[in-house]
């Protein structure tokens, strides 16, 4: 851990470097404008006060190309500051991340659509898993590592590929920080896909207004030495008029289609170069796949970007108003945009879909570089578990438990003392199985366990919104589990299930509940306090006890959180009522 802490404090000391170097090279770019632009408007004086055009009006578009050039030198040097600024924050929040700090960068999921098993096993929300695996940078790679966590329709050829892309990807730290904090440097989740659905058109665009595009530029140039030559301006009025009532005629599309992209410069900008890195990566197999389709992604994004640099030509109010003017600035960025959808339109979605799938690839190897105790996750029939513990622990603290079955073992019976560690472990196994099945890395030494379905009954609230009681709250999700259980072989998690109601019907309901689970193709591990169940199924080769114990010692509760075979004797409940005065 204090290694990975050494060697990201090293890299913020990089960042803050370069980030230093890029921020006086923008201030020194930031001053130039500003002497441009007081040169540019004291040439205008003249000319407009004095008359004196020459060489004033030289002066003026001399300084107007310098300073749009100087425009556009500052972005790309802003655009590097901010690389450095997020890179900075990057690896000090993977610093505070080693400390076991939540993750304050990324997402947590909150409010997302999970599988049921999400609040019992703490996947969403603050402090949680999701949040402290979470590493996507894109909308649609967030949504694709959701997508994997619900642990759906999985089978063991599919992870296995997954594991080996993960692998790959992991072995390549440099790679992963790059694109990372490439994506960090805009805030693509706030911004949105970059989706490009264009909007409906109200003016058919044809081959005769193409060939416009092409007249305008040469007409342009043509009145410019027109005027410069013979001092007459027929042409240059030609040209503003074909110009402007193009502009006017394509009025409502260029409007829509401006506010699709005009905002999204930065964004394109990001996505390329993110794209870009794609080329850099070292792949084979499926990743050198997933290289190949992303290609033309790349392309398909830089076409963009250009186009869309092109159009915020319009927010320079004076340039835009002289180019399109004079060059029909308006119908070549929308001329391009017509090409664009027409060659890339069609399989772009999916191609943003394609870097998405390879956005959480990346934090699943970012996973695996970062925990390098973990293990990649093998799959059989028999369950042999060795130093299992719960990612929210930190490593320090955590006690790990080794933990085996044979194929004939169907339900396993926990039972324990209060705070022994009984609903930590089943939460760890949970979480492991997500894990797993994800292609991610698991908090053990060894772990081999059969794909199946998850499903868990650990919490429960009452609602008095919807009118619903605990016991009646918990009946509905154990009715949900019983019914998914007849679908697919499942790994079913219960904790103290039937709290709600007396002695008698719990242990009847129980009995009945476990009677149903013996004949459940999957396996089903239940955490009880109730000694006189776990009495009943003794000495049962489908039905293994395993248990958590406590110790009272010099007026001291101990626990060690170990799981061991057996039933627990130990209780805790009266002495820690009465260390606490309730009794």
């Amino acid at each position: 851990m204090s290694n990975f802490s050494d060697q990201f404090s090293e890299k913020i000391r990089f960042h803050e470097v370069k980030k230093a170097e890029w921020q006086r090279k923008f201030y020194f770019l930031v001053v130039i404008r500003l002497l441009i632009g007081l040169g540019m408007a004291y040439s205008l004086y003249h000319i407009l006060y004095f008359k004196a055009v020459y060489p004033a009006l030289y002066f003026f578009f001399g300084g107007l190309a310098v300073f749009l050039t100087m425009v556009n030198l500052s972005i790309r040097v802003k655009r590097k500051l901010l690389y450095h600024r997020k890179g900075v924050a990057f690896f000090e929040n993977e610093v505070g991340m080693q400390a076991h700090e939540l993750n304050q960068l990324f997402a947590d999921g909150e409010g997302k659509e999970l599988a049921d098993f999400a609040v019992d096993l703490d996947l969403l929300g603050a402090g949680g898993i999701f949040q402290r695996l979470n590493h996507s940078v894109t909308p649609n790679g967030e949504e694709t590592l959701l997508k994997w966590m619900r642990c759906e329709a999985v089978d063991q050829e599919q992870v296995e590929a997954r594991q080996r892309l993960v692998k790959k990807i992991s072995e390549q730290a440099d790679w992963m920080t790059a694109f990372l904090v490439e994506g960090l440097s805009e805030d693509l989740h706030e911004a949105g896909a970059i989706s490009m659905k264009m909007p409906e058109k109200s003016r058919k665009w044809s081959s005769l207004w193409q060939w416009v595009t092409y007249l305008l530029p040469v007409l342009g140039v043509l009145a410019v030495g027109q005027y410069y030559i013979y001092d007459s301006k027929m042409i240059g009025w030609a040209a503003v008029i074909l110009s402007w009532g193009a502009t006017s005629y394509f009025g409502k599309d260029l409007k829509a289609h401006f506010e699709l992209i005009s905002q999204k410069v930065a964004l394109f900008y990001r996505y390329g170069r993110m794209m870009d890195l794609v080329e850099k990566l070292e792949a084979d197999g499926l990743l050198k796949a997933h290289k190949a389709s992303l290609k033309s992604a790349s392309e398909a994004v830089g076409a963009l970007r250009s186009v869309a640099s092109l159009a915020n030509q319009r927010q320079n109010a004076l340039a835009y108003i002289i180019v399109n003017s004079l060059f029909g600035l308006d119908l070549q960025w929308y001329s391009r945009l017509m090409k664009w959808e027409q060659k890339y339109g069609a399989q772009f979605d999916a191609q943003l879909q394609l870097l998405g799938e390879l956005d959480a690839l990346v934090t699943l190897g970012w996973w695996q570089y970062t925990h390098p105790h973990y293990t990649v996750p093998t799959f059989g029939q028999r369950v042999d578990i060795s130093a299992l513990g719960h990612p929210l622990i930190p490593q320090s603290k955590c006690v790990t438990n080794d933990w085996g079955l044979s194929e004939e073992n169907r339900l396993i019976l926990i039972t324990g003392s209060n705070m022994a560690g009984k609903s930590t472990f089943l939460r760890a196994l949970g979480v492991g199985m997500v894990l797993s099945q994800m292609g991610a890395v698991v908090y053990a030494k060894r772990w081999n366990m059969p794909i199946l379905q998850l499903l868990s009954s650990l919490r429960h609230s009452d609602s008095l919104q919807e009118q619903t009681s605990y016991f009646y709250a918990e009946l509905l999700k154990l009715q949900k589990v019983m019914r998914l259980a007849e679908q697919r072989p499942s790994l079913i998690l219960l904790d103290e299930i039937l709290r709600g109601t007396n002695n008698d019907d719990k242990f009847e309901g129980s009995a009945r509940i476990i009677e149903k689970l013996r004949r459940h193709e999957g396996l089903t591990l239940l955490a009880t306090h109730d000694t006189a169940l776990c009495l009943q199924y003794h000495g049962l080769k489908d039905i293994v006890h395993y248990c958590f114990e406590s110790q009272i010692k010099g007026g001291e509760l101990t626990f060690d959180y170990k799981i061991r075979s057996g039933q627990a004797k130990n209780k805790n409940a009266t002495f820690l009522m009465e260390q606490m005065g309730i009794v």
